[in-house]
């Protein structure tokens, strides 16, 4: 995949009745870490390897900040910081995730960045806490 399709936050836009997975992967080969997972899902399945999309955030341990009052930990976790990525199931240990999106590796350097709203867009937010 990585030699084959190039990551953006803006792919083209899907052509009515076409499957997006399908289309990602033979067409338009452009996508982010939801097409990138999508396929590689499928290709796992097709190959005999249990596999699942999983989706969730991305947040580093500097955005959790101690709130004294509440006396837990709470990071502000931006829409931006949303990902997805792959898990297979290996015997005898469980669901492992594997990290298939063109870009994204081990290091913080490899994390997004906030890009600046659109005009007519809102970012969301969701509050996450963690108890010390």
């Amino acid at each position: 995949m990585a030699a084959n399709m190039t990551y953006t936050q803006e792919p083209p836009a899907l052509p009515r009745n076409e499957d997006p997975v399908e289309y990602f992967a033979t067409e338009s080969k452009e996508g982010y870490c939801m097409h990138y997972a999508s396929a590689a899902t499928l290709i796992l399945k097709e190959l005999g390897i249990p596999a699942r999309y999983a989706s969730g955030y991305i947040v580093r341990p500097s955005d959790y900040k101690l709130d004294v009052n509440a006396g837990k930990y709470i990071a502000e976790v931006e829409d931006y910081n949303g990902h997805a990525w792959v898990e297979i199931y290996l015997d005898d240990i469980g669901w492992v995730p594997i990290e298939v999106t063109e870009g994204y590796g081990d290091t913080a350097s490899d994390l997004p960045t906030k890009k600046e709203p659109e005009e007519d867009s809102e970012s969301e937010s969701t509050e996450t806490e963690v108890t010390e």
